[in-house]
């Protein structure tokens, strides 16, 4: 449902509306789902995706690192599947890193 409203949607038009969306569901999702990891742990990737989208790499890397977070804390997941995933996120997460400090680097 967030993938939907990502910036290929806005089309150019201003995302300052989007943005506040995204922060707000990230304070809810922390107060609203800390019973449900699994759940809070998929809604934080997607808009972990998003701020990856709109070129907010620092919220980005945020959202990211809670959702592999509570995904490794999950209980009943299988191992390999589990470690599949905290590996593709911890990638996502280096070269988040990366952009930013490239970006860091360009308006210095």
């Amino acid at each position: 449902m967030l993938e939907g409203i990502g910036p290929s949607v806005a089309q150019g038009r201003d995302t300052i509306l989007l943005r506040e969306i995204l922060d707000k569901a990230s304070t809810r999702l922390a107060n609203e789902l800390k019973d449900q990891p699994d759940i809070q742990a998929g809604l934080l990737d997607t808009l972990g995706n998003v701020y990856e989208q709109l070129g907010d790499y620092a919220k980005a890397e945020i959202e990211l690192r809670v959702a592999i977070k509570l995904k490794s804390v999950e209980p009943g997941k299988e191992d390999t599947k589990l470690a599949t995933l905290i590996e593709q996120q911890t990638q996502r997460i280096h070269e988040l890193e990366r952009e930013n400090a490239r970006l860091r680097r360009r308006t210095a």
